[in-house]
C-alpha cells in the first residue's frame, strides 16, 4: 500500500491545503514586484539603445537588488548624437541623464532607480554636544550660535598733555557677526597720580561711553581682537588754588568740565579659564582731536591741560 495512503484523512487535507497556500504565497510575492516599465514603442529605438534598455527593464525583476522592482517608469531618447535616459519614479518625480553610449545605460540606469536597502541599520545617534551632534544633513559642522560676549574691566592708564596716571574701571558687551564684533562700552578714569608739572592736588575724573568694531586676528587656542572705536568723554577737572585776591590765604578750588571726542584702537588677548569664564588682557591708545589740535588746551589757567592722547593696559574677565 503506498505511504500516503497510510495517513489519517485530516492530515492528508493540512498537508494538502499547505502545499496549494505556499504555492499561492510564491505568486503572490511574484506578481508583487514592480519592475521597470519602457514608455514608449523599443521598435522604435536603434537597435543598441533598444537592447540596452531591455537589460536594464529586466534587471529591474530581481527584487533581490537595490534596483529591483522600482514600479518606475523608463525611455531613452535620442537625439542626434546624444541620447538620454528618463525614469520617472512613483509619486512624479523625474530623472533625466545624458547617456555617452548603449553600454553606458544599463549602469546609469541602475543607479537611478537604487534605493537605499531595506535591512540598512540606522546610524547611532552621536553623544550630546558632539561635533556630530552639531552636524548638518551633509556632515558639515553646524556653527553654534553667536552669543553677546559682556566683560568687565580694570586699567591703567597714562594721560598725555596732562602728565597724570589715571585708574579706572569699565563694562563691555560685544555682539559677534563671525570674525567681526561690534562693541559698546562704559568706563570711568581718574588720576592716581600726578606728573611732570601737574599740580600734585589735582583731580581728574573721566567717564566716556563708547562704540566700536573688532576683528578677529585669531580664535584658537586664544583669541586675539584688534579694533577701533570712538566715544564721548565727560571730563571734570579741580584743582586747590590760592585765592588771587591780594593777601588771600585761604585755598579755593577751582573746578571745570567739558565734553570731548575720544578716537582709539586696541589689541585684545583673551585666554579661556573655566568655562564660560575668560581671561583678557587689553591694550589701547587713543587721541582727543581737539586737545591735539589745540595743544595746551586748558579749561582754567590753573588747571593742568586737557588729556590729548593716552594709552592704557587692563585686565578684564568675560563671559562668555
Amino acid at each position: 500500500m503506498p505511504a500516503a495512503a497510510a495517513l489519517p484523512r485530516p492530515l492528508l487535507g493540512l498537508v494538502a491545503a499547505a502545499t496549494v497556500a505556499s504555492m499561492l504565497t510564491h505568486a503572490r510575492l511574484a506578481s508583487a514586484c514592480d519592475a521597470a516599465r519602457p514608455a514608449e514603442d523599443l521598435a522604435a529605438l536603434p537597435g543598441p539603445w533598444r537592447e540596452a534598455l531591455e537589460a536594464l527593464v529586466a534587471a529591474t525583476r530581481d527584487s533581490s537588488q537595490p534596483w529591483g522592482c522600482p514600479d518606475a517608469t523608463v525611455w531613452v531618447s535620442v537625439r542626434g548624437e546624444e541620447a538620454w535616459l528618463a525614469v520617472t519614479r512613483p509619486g512624479g518625480l523625474a530623472l533625466e541623464r545624458r547617456v555617452e553610449s548603449p553600454g553606458d545605460l544599463l549602469p546609469l540606469g541602475m543607479a537611478l532607480l537604487a534605493r537605499p536597502s531595506r535591512t540598512q541599520r540606522p546610524p547611532l545617534a552621536p553623544a550630546a554636544g558632539s561635533p556630530q551632534a552639531r552636524a548638518g544633513p551633509g556632515g558639515a559642522a553646524v556653527p553654534k550660535a553667536d552669543r553677546v560676549r559682556v566683560e568687565a574691566s580694570a586699567s591703567l592708564s597714562y594721560a598725555g598733555l596732562t602728565e597724570a596716571m589715571t585708574a579706572g574701571a569699565g563694562l563691555r558687551g560685544a555682539l559677534p557677526f563671525g570674525p567681526w564684533s561690534a562693541t559698546l562700552w562704559l568706563r570711568y578714569y581718574a588720576v592716581v597720580s600726578a606728573l611732570g608739572d601737574a599740580p600734585v592736588d589735582f583731580d581728574l575724573g573721566e567717564l566716556t561711553i563708547g562704540a566700536g568694531a573688532g576683528y578677529a586676528l585669531l580664535e584658537s587656542p586664544v583669541r586675539i581682537d584688534g579694533g577701533v572705536f570712538a566715544g564721548l568723554a565727560i571730563v571734570d577737572m579741580a584743582v586747590s588754588a590760592k585765592d588771587a585776591q591780594p593777601g588771600g590765604e585761604e585755598p579755593e578750588e577751582v573746578e571745570s568740565g567739558v565734553v570731548d571726542v575720544r578716537l582709539g584702537a586696541e589689541m585684545r588677548l583673551a585666554i579661556p579659564l573655566v568655562s564660560p569664564v575668560r581671561a583678557v588682557v587689553a591694550a589701547s591708545a587713543e587721541i582727543s582731536p581737539a586737545s591735539l589740535a589745540s595743544p595746551g588746551r586748558r579749561l582754567d589757567p590753573v588747571l593742568p591741560p586737557l588729556p590729548g592722547y593716552g594709552a592704557s593696559l587692563g585686565l578684564e574677565a568675560g563671559i562668555p
